[in-house]
């Protein structure tokens, strides 16, 4: 994989074999992009003659940006970055990762809380993962030692874009203590002032326990009462900060989306009723399918008794079924891997998810939608990273080996990525 910067005053023709520009349900063939002041100028088709030297100009009707009217580009007159065999699509965003965590090693992530140079060290490694992999904006989750705040305010990445939520607010008897500290109920809204005040993007709340993969169904209990949650959720869209919910169980998903949160993760068990109530008020389900399928599908298997397994494949393949539904129904869907819980690696969960999400019914476009503007809708940054390849976007594009609207696979492929070096 080759990450390249795109300068504010370099002049760039890209060309490859394939676009998938966010928006079509198909791909456009042979194109060629104008890149020109760290963004996209134009699009055209590419003309080839025998022997495969590229022909043509840009379409006049498309102005670079900031030069006035429009005019015909000679394609000999620029460098041409040449990419065979290749789709250039919108780079990935996954919305719901944990960069303090390993995936591997719970007990030692935790330990490398206690060294800032060392969880430091693993959030940057987990953050270069995910640039690897095509994927350049996550959205943190948090943990107690708000690890992915620090690295940000400290390092200030350009790249990955990074939405952090810092930590979680929990009650201090309920499940979660990893992710949030032991504040007393009533001095939650501090903490939310003091998350803010410390940048934050985001408010992260437990609503609910985890599922159990010992009992079909037993979610932990609830955190707060309604009219706690309501408050809480309240205080946070005053200081202007978004609430994503930690959710499961039916009482639990209601008791989020009536409080007013922006997005429920998780959400297992939730059922149809849950699934209206989120349409009716456009609140966005993040499923996180493969923390819960990893363990069934992958070399975790082996650890759980026969019984735990059949929990285990009963739970995710509800929540394939309810995605659909969800799908369905006209949901706001995102995509969110939950990297860093037990058998979700960095780098690798997004495709897993979108793999699952592909397995219960959804077309692999509508999956890659999620994935690009979907996403960069949710997190609010589709103004740095829209999600889309149209004249006037900035210039930020994945480049992989294949197609991946014929198969998501591709994916793994990455031949490519670009980015402006502006946000650099």
């Amino acid at each position: 994989m080759t990450l390249r910067y795109i300068l504010p005053d370099e002049i760039l023709c890209v060309q490859a074999d394939w676009l998938w520009d966010g928006v079509s349900d198909t791909l456009l063939s042979r194109p060629r992009l104008l890149i020109r002041q760290g963004r996209i100028a134009a699009i055209s088709s590419c003309l080839r003659t025998r022997d495969h030297r590229s022909t043509g100009t840009f379409p006049e009707r498309v102005a670079p940006p900031g030069t006035g009217s429009p005019r015909t580009i000679p394609a000999e007159s620029m460098p041409v970055l040449h990419l065979p065999g290749c789709t250039l699509l919108p780079p990935l965003i996954d919305a719901h990762v944990h960069l303090g965590l390993d995936g591997r090693d719970f007990a030692a992530s935790r330990a490398a809380w206690q060294s800032e140079e060392e969880y430091m060290t693993r959030v940057a490694r987990h953050a270069a993962e995910w640039l690897a992999a095509g994927v350049v904006a996550l959205r943190d989750g948090g943990d107690a030692a708000a690890t992915a705040l620090h690295y940000r305010q400290s390092k200030n990445p350009a790249w990955p874009l990074l939405r952090t939520t810092g930590m979680a607010l929990r009650h201090p008897e309920r499940y979660g203590s990893f992710l949030g500290p032991d504040w007393p109920e009533k001095k939650l809204g501090d903490l939310v002032e003091e998350l803010a005040a410390r940048g934050v993007d985001w408010i992260k709340i437990l609503v609910s326990g985890v599922v159990s993969f010992t009992r079909y169904g037993q979610v932990g209990p609830l955190h707060f009462s309604q009219e706690a949650l309501s408050a809480l959720v309240a205080h946070a869209r005053q200081l202007g900060r978004p609430v994503m919910a930690h959710a499961n169980s039916p009482e639990g998903v209601k008791q989020a989306v009536r409080a007013g949160v922006a997005t429920v993760e998780h959400g297992y068990f939730l059922d149809e009723d849950c699934l209206k109530e989120m349409a009716e008020k456009q609140t966005a389900w993040l499923p996180t399918i493969v923390p819960v399928a990893n363990q069934v599908r992958t070399e975790l298997s082996a650890g759980w008794p026969a019984e735990n397994r059949r929990v285990i494949e009963k739970t995710y393949r509800r929540q394939q079924e309810m995605l659909l539904k969800a799908w369905e129904l006209g949901v706001p869907l995102g995509l969110g891997s939950d990297a860093g819980a037990s058998g979700v690696e960095h780098g690798r969960g997004l495709l897993q998810e979108m793999l699952y999400y592909r397995e219960a019914g959804l077309p692999a476009v509508q999956v890659l939608r999620l994935a690009t503007r979907g996403n960069a809708a949710i997190l609010g940054i589709a103004g740095a990273l829209p999600g889309v390849i149209v004249p006037g976007a900035p210039a930020a594009l994945l480049a992989v080996q294949g197609n991946p609207l014929a198969d998501l696979r591709c994916l793994e492929r990455v031949k490519q990525v670009m980015l402006p070096a502006s946000h650099v």
